[in-house]
């Protein structure tokens, strides 16, 4: 049977219960469910969890033909294998752009796995729109553009990709991975209480409100547009003229 579905599986490290910087774009025959379990049916000191699953059985491509066109396109993040680099917990949604461009079509609630996976990320979506949304008048004034990802908003600010997360209690975790500009330098230039992250280059902030995402996204609009040279200066950086 010619196998007919794509999915993303993300890889989850045993040993502390979190997400790994990996996921796996796979084929299936007809139950991605299926070849979950199989990858898990081995010892190995990680479990894989399926993510999102679209099938190409009413396509004019198969699977085989579009899975190998996204792995060559992804060849800079391949780790070993059908495993790529996926430290944003991005590729999911990028991957899913391309496959429903090429005719893939998102597998539904007859499947018991993805039936919960779609639930939860049903309420994620209603919960990000419902902050989002009424924000929607004010962000397009000032030119800000964002996407609803799987359980994340990407934003594109004037410091660059942001994700943000709406916590249960609606408040917003703000996170931008390489940043060019310092924790140090976006607390003393906002006001929001950023900190460097666990890795190296990441900086973040938590508790923020709305409003204040607005006022942050506004206020650091031109940021990468008016930096100067050399672009990892915390002195040039910090000469940087707000619209404030």
């Amino acid at each position: 049977m010619s196998k007919n579905i794509i999915y993303v599986a993300k890889c989850i490290d045993l040993a502390t219960g979190k997400l790994t910087e990996s996921s796996k774009i796979g084929i299936a025959q007809s139950d991605a469910d299926k070849r979950i379990r199989a990858l898990n049916s081995t010892k190995q000191p990680f479990k894989v969890e399926l993510e999102a699953a679209w099938s190409f059985e009413k396509s004019s491509l198969s699977a085989e033909v579009v899975e190998a066109a996204i792995h060559a396109l992804l060849e800079p993040d391949r780790i070993n294998g059908e495993w790529f680099r996926d430290s944003e917990q991005e590729l999911a949604d990028r991957v899913g752009k391309a496959v429903l461009k090429l005719g893939g079509t998102p597998i539904g609630d007859d499947n018991p796995e993805l039936k919960e996976m779609n639930r939860r990320q049903k309420a994620s979506k209603k919960l990000m729109e419902s902050v989002m949304e009424p924000l929607r008048k004010r962000l397009l004034q000032i030119g800000i553009n964002w996407d609803y990802l799987t359980s994340s908003i990407g934003i594109d600010s004037g410091i660059g990709r942001l994700r943000v997360r709406i916590t249960q209690n609606r408040g917003l975790y703000i996170r931008r991975r390489y940043s060019k500009f310092s924790a140090e330098l976006l607390k003393l230039k906002t006001g929001l209480d950023w900190r460097d992250g666990e890795r190296d280059g990441r900086v973040m902030c938590s508790g923020v409100d709305p409003d204040q995402l607005v006022t942050f996204l506004e206020t650091t609009k031109d940021w990468l547009k008016n930096l100067p040279s050399p672009e990892n200066s915390l002195h040039n950086l910090q000469k940087i003229k707000l619209d404030t």
